[in-house]
């Protein structure tokens, strides 16, 4: 039930393919990492949800790790400074965290951080904006048993993610005094509606320029996002609009469509009748069968969207609020769009 089906959605991200007439390039070579610039900087996420401050450029790795209810990615920001590490830890669930089990999950996560010998020295709650969190100093032994190392630590739950920031020092060093200033330079943010991506090119032009209100304020508003995105390969925007995936890249490879191409689409998905469908809906499946849509499949954060003329329906989640797409249909054209014209171009 979850393959793209080729009409407005499979047009607008088989675009950027078939505009040129050819396979897409090869992934695009990451850029060499920039020289590390001395002082304090300034770090915002990606998808805008969060900013904090490091001593020096933090180094940036993510993992995705295949779980039972859906996949656990990772993300983590690393800066060593003065003989100590300054460590920021995203970890994204594809569930939110219900908000009346949040503090016990921290407390039991903070325990996790304290198994053997290791010291509470203190704690006590915070809230940053409107996001609850805790806040603690504990020392660990060494693993080489030569001292005790020291950690300042807060965490968060915000929707589905939970968030470790950190500060751990060389056996009996002392903590700096950059550590409370990095611990609490962490700030929760909203996404700005309508200022990223291509749904917000062109605003200011003109009158007419389009700045959607929403543009993930639900399930359909996020579909006609990810179409949008996916022709432009506006890559901050499909990452903003998406669920966790590895392979998101494969929307971004070759060349974008041409500007008139990106206008096209961004009409026809505004115009596009989305049907939200409810449990006992009947649907063909993707091996073309009759299904019913079960009630685990909808609900207040999950949606299967029907747009017109679609033989199938798309998956979408909430998260914090915000509503993500599941890219691994597209992602499953984009692979046999490009394995059609590689073959095309052999014959």
């Amino acid at each position: 039930m979850a393959t793209i089906p080729v009409t407005i959605v499979g047009l607008a991200l088989s675009l950027g393919l078939a505009w040129q007439g050819q396979a897409p390039a090869q992934p695009r070579a990451k850029s060499q990492p920039k020289a590390k610039a001395s002082g304090w900087t300034t770090f915002t996420s990606r998808d805008g949800t969060y900013r904090i401050e490091f001593p020096t450029r933090p180094q940036e790795s993510t993992q995705v790790r295949p779980g039972g209810v859906g996949s656990l990615e990772v993300k983590t920001y690393l800066a060593r400074a003065g003989g100590c590490a300054y460590l920021l830890q995203e970890f994204r669930y594809p569930r939110p965290f219900p908000g009346n089990a949040v503090e016990e999950r921290l407390t039991r996560q903070k325990q996790s951080y304290l198994q053997g010998q290791s010291l509470l020295l203190r704690e006590n709650n915070v809230t940053v904006g409107d996001v609850f969190g805790q806040h603690f100093e504990y020392q660990t032994p060494s693993p080489r048993a030569n001292g005790m190392i020291n950690h300042l630590a807060r965490h968060f739950i915000r929707g589905s993610s939970y968030y470790l920031v950190s500060v751990t020092t060389l056996p009996n060093q002392p903590l700096p005094r950059e550590a409370d200033r990095f611990i609490e330079s962490l700030t929760f943010l909203s996404p700005l509606p309508g200022r990223s991506g291509a749904m917000a090119r062109g605003a200011g032009k003109g009158a007419g320029a389009e700045k959607p209100a929403s543009p993930d304020g639900t399930p359909e508003e996020a579909l006609r996002t990810f179409m949008v995105a996916a022709v432009a390969h506006d890559e901050a925007a499909l990452r903003g609009i998406t669920l966790p995936n590895p392979e998101l890249d494969w929307l971004t490879r070759g060349e974008p469509a041409p500007e008139d191409v990106v206008a096209r689409i961004r009409g026809l998905a505004r115009k596009m009748k989305i049907r939200r469908l409810k449990p006992g809906d009947r649907i063909r499946g993707p091996e073309g069968e009759v299904v019913a849509v079960k009630p685990d499949d909808v609900g207040e954060n999950r949606a299967l969207l029907l747009p017109e003329g679609a033989p199938e329906p798309i998956r979408a989640q909430r998260f914090d609020g915000h509503w993500k797409i599941d890219a691994r249909p597209a992602i499953n054209q984009r692979k046999e769009a490009a394995a059609a014209l590689e073959k095309g171009s052999k014959s």
